[in-house]
């Protein structure tokens, strides 16, 4: 999959969404399942360390991973972040989610 993609995909209940939010949410699925994972706390260190200088902030709370925009003290949603963001994202979660198996990232 490329980082950047942009393509819009219909979903069945008609909402857009782009091939990366899809592999987002996927992700976000996988490491929510996965949270005994001794990477998880780490995973959420370093999204927000990455995040802290755009004023933003993900939480888990219930089984669900939210996205916090600290300067306006409100949630935003996954298509509310900037590609530059999503990517790092997407990164951490498919590292943080292989952390059990071995692999290679290229």
């Amino acid at each position: 999959m490329n980082a950047n993609s942009i393509q819009q995909l219909k979903k069945s209940d008609g909402e857009n969404i782009t091939l990366l939010d899809f592999e987002i949410q996927s992700e976000i699925l996988h490491f929510l399942k996965n949270s005994k994972n001794k990477a998880y706390e780490q995973f959420i260190l370093e999204v927000n360390s990455f995040f802290k200088e755009t004023d933003k902030k993900i939480t888990v709370k219930s089984k669900s991973l939210y996205i916090n925009d600290v300067s306006k003290n409100e949630r935003i949603a996954l298509n509310q972040l900037s590609s530059g963001e999503k990517q790092v994202l997407y990164i951490l979660l498919k590292a943080t989610n292989s952390a059990t198996k071995d692999t290679i990232f290229l």
